[in-house]
């Protein structure tokens, strides 16, 4: 018998994204989680996904989802929550719902833990990169390789904008149209923890910042 589960499951709700919710591609992702479940029956299980989860098909999704759950084996009491990752000292603007299950025969009851703790931590990039500095000779701390156009466009947009929202001139904007993805040549704001980085890839979506005037995209460990 397992005691605890982790299911990472994927709806296409992202506010980034199309927002499809259970009808996208991967809605029916959480299922295989609701299944296993049923065969294991664990003391408690812990789910997460991003925030837009809450709105996916105006809510229905949400409720189908902790209704399942809820259902899964001998019964779960559920309890959702989102978290602002940052109001938890995370250095970052990641927002996910947590779902925290537990077996109702253990009669044990999820308090969601309070941010007070962590009111005070400063979770600016500035604080998180700078203090204490990341070694120049440390493993794999090395300037990206960009062109001499990303690095000129880079200089046009300020620290939170994006390659739309900067004044840009022509000869440097990018040739998209309809896209819908805000981190596009998005550059760090140092006062505010990062942004979430997007799983979707392509060009200038990585987490830029400026450094000495040479483009750099910060990697995890920053």
């Amino acid at each position: 018998m397992f005691s605890m589960m982790n299911i990472t499951y994927r709806l296409g709700e992202s506010v980034v994204g199309e927002q499809k919710g259970i009808n996208g591609v991967y809605g029916s992702l959480y299922a295989y989680g609701v299944k296993t479940l049923n065969i294991f029956k664990p003391q408690w299980f812990l789910a997460e996904n991003v925030g837009g989860l809450r709105n996916s098909n105006d809510g229905k999704a949400f409720d189908r989802i902790l209704e399942e759950l809820g259902n899964a084996g001998d019964g779960y009491e559920v309890t959702p929550h989102l978290y602002k990752f940052e109001q938890y000292g995370v250095p970052q603007a990641r927002h996910r719902i947590i779902i925290i299950g537990i077996r109702k025969d253990l009669g044990k009851v999820f308090r969601v833990p309070s941010p007070k703790p962590y009111a005070n931590i400063d979770v600016s990039c500035r604080n998180t990169i700078e203090n204490p500095p990341i070694p120049p000779d440390a493993y794999n701390h090395e300037l990206t390789k960009q062109s001499e156009a990303v690095i000129e466009r880079l200089k046009y947009i300020k620290p939170g904008e994006n390659a739309f929202t900067a004044d840009i001139p022509e000869h440097l904007r990018l040739n998209v149209r309809g896209a819908k993805i805000s981190q596009i040549y998005k550059r760090l704001d140092p006062d505010k923890p990062a942004y979430t980085v997007t799983g979707s890839g392509g060009g200038g979506t990585h987490v830029y910042r400026l450094l000495e005037q040479k483009a750099h995209y910060a990697v995890p460990r920053d």
